[in-house]
């Protein structure tokens, strides 16, 4: 959830598309949901705001960036110089200024439109287009909003800008169809498997503060069944193996300690792990609920704890890396009464979090992230102590 930071050139582009750097994709190609090559096909001349970070494009606005505001506000930058910055923009949207703001500007893009024709359930010519460009990974991928002439959000689509997302993207739309019925998840519009990208409800909701609070220890609970989880033992060779060039990067006997904390026979209850369990993916509904959205990297037979461990360790390294997260989580009220709920030994909870913070280590070196691999390191070193 990173704030854009404006500042780069206020031209207009009208004959050479902006394409995504690291991509042969235009934005005219995933405004026309990536049709398979660098440039679609055009039916649609499409004018557009564009707002760029670094030189890079993270949003597509509608010319009439009014049409926006409902999606602009729902985006909620987590610290203060970031939300000032955030404000501005929305505000400028708001009456349709962002002319004025420096780094934005003008572009026409090159759409054809016959795929959400196809797709998008009622779908219509008035309908404006809000996209935003996910950071740099390896499963990078672009969300869409379809908003109509009254303001209302009809569809979310996501649309894979590199191969690695489309996996990422039709697991979701399969689980959110799953969870349906435990929570109130968007709701599934359309899943085009062979693309790779789908499209569901938007969720009317406010995003939430940090803080973990017993609401939060309710729906991880929520998730949770009677039947048993695989023994976490049996995740070890496979860590084992994903870990063996991580050479340098954390002492081998370290590694191996932390490697051995896995071999608990106790049983465990099995859980939904959502994968990405952070306050930017919680949303306060209209109703007070709580819920859930961006289920890419969801675990439907998974293991306690996970979602835990992602909402605190992920927090620190954003913003307080050098907190000692093991003792927060250890000595948190609210998660000591979750593990007495799901009969967690002090013991077990070091092994679920060792294999957290190893996937977490693994998933960082295969995605060459080092300030990742980094920080994961220091964070074993914690529960090791």
């Amino acid at each position: 959830m990173n704030a854009i930071a404006i500042g780069d050139s206020s031209k207009s582009r009208t004959s050479s598309e902006t394409k995504v750097p690291g991509t042969m994709l235009s934005l005219g190609a995933i405004l026309s949901g990536a049709r398979g090559s660098a440039e679609a096909a055009s039916d649609t001349r499409l004018p557009v705001r564009i707002i760029a970070q670094s030189g890079v494009p993270r949003w597509i606005l509608p010319f009439d960036t009014r049409r926006a505001v409902p999606v602009l506000k729902s985006w909620r930058p987590y610290s203060v110089k970031s939300r000032m910055k955030w404000s501005t923009v929305v505000g400028a949207s708001r009456l349709n200024l962002l002319n004025l703001l420096p780094g934005a500007r003008h572009e026409v893009l090159s759409c054809e439109m016959s795929y959400w024709r196809q797709w998008l359930p009622d779908y219509s010519e008035s309908w404006a287009i809000a996209g935003y460009i996910g950071n740099p990974s390896p499963s990078r991928k672009a969300i869409l909003f379809f908003i109509d002439a009254r303001r209302r959000v009809q569809a979310v689509v996501k649309v894979p800008i590199l191969p690695a997302a489309k996996g990422a993207i039709v697991h979701e739309a399969l689980v959110l169809r799953k969870m349906e019925q435990r929570l109130p998840v968007p709701g599934v519009l359309f899943s085009d498997e062979a693309e790779g990208i789908a499209a569901q409800s938007w969720v009317q909701g406010v995003n939430i503060p940090r803080a973990f609070t017993k609401e939060h220890m309710e729906l991880l609970l929520s998730l949770a069944a009677e039947d048993p989880a695989p023994r976490l033992a049996g995740t070890r060779e496979d860590l084992e193996r994903r870990s063996a060039g991580l050479s340098g990067m954390i002492e081998s006997s370290r590694l191996h300690r932390a490697l051995s904390l896995l071999d608990t026979r106790d049983e465990l209850r099995q859980c939904v792990e959502h994968g990405d369990f952070t306050p930017w993916n919680l949303r306060r509904l209209r109703n007070g609920e709580l819920t859930l959205i961006d289920w890419e990297w969801s675990v439907e037979v998974g293991y306690p704890w996970q979602d835990v461990c992602r909402y605190f360790y992920m927090q620190a390294y954003l913003f307080d890396e050098e907190a000692d997260v093991w003792n927060r989580l250890i000595k948190n009220p609210l998660l000591i009464e979750y593990r007495r709920r799901l009969e967690l030994s002090l013991e077990v909870v070091r092994g679920l979090t060792a294999y957290f913070l190893l996937r977490f280590l693994c998933n960082s070196y295969e995605e060459g992230e080092s300030g990742k691999v980094a920080f994961a390191a220091a964070k074993i070193e914690e529960i090791l102590i």
